[in-house]
């Protein structure tokens, strides 16, 4: 299984960063409940997040667009996770292990511009483009330092 695969890298210390179902799918295998968002409905196009701790370069405090797919998220995170970033539609936006080299997100920091004109269904303004993928690349970023890459 996927999941036991992953959370063994985790354990033997291998830097791992879940985006989306990734997030989800170590959220789950360290104990955590995943569930469909809280309306139903599939989220798809932007929000902001915010952090809720300093991570890597990123302050918190720190607010951030993302572009976002996904009809499921974290409803309970795992004991040994700490929530790094929250927005209006799901409590547990970026979740790290507290002490293996884990951290994830449930937006898609690696959004290209293909991926934001061609993925997302919700049409999202090619001008808003850059400031996208600027709250990606510094959560990418963060991770780098975060785990010393």
């Amino acid at each position: 299984e996927l999941s036991n695969i992953m959370k063994q890298h985790i354990l033997n210390k291998t830097p791992v960063f879940g985006i989306c179902f990734g997030h989800q799918l170590m959220a789950h295998a360290f104990g955590g409940i995943i569930s469909e968002n809280k309306d139903g409905s599939y989220f798809e196009g932007t929000r902001e997040i915010e952090f809720c701790h300093d991570y890597g370069t990123i302050k918190k405090g720190k607010k951030l667009k993302v572009a976002v797919g996904h009809g499921y998220c974290v409803e309970k995170k795992p004991d040994s996770f700490v929530q790094m970033a929250t927005s209006e539609d799901c409590t547990y936006d970026a979740l790290r292990h507290e002490t293996y080299p884990y951290f994830g997100v449930q937006c898609h920091p690696e959004a290209s511009d293909y991926f934001l004109l061609n993925e997302i269904k919700n049409e999202i303004d090619p001008s808003e483009f850059p400031s996208i993928q600027n709250g990606g690349d510094q959560i990418l970023q963060s991770f780098f330092v975060d785990v010393g890459l």
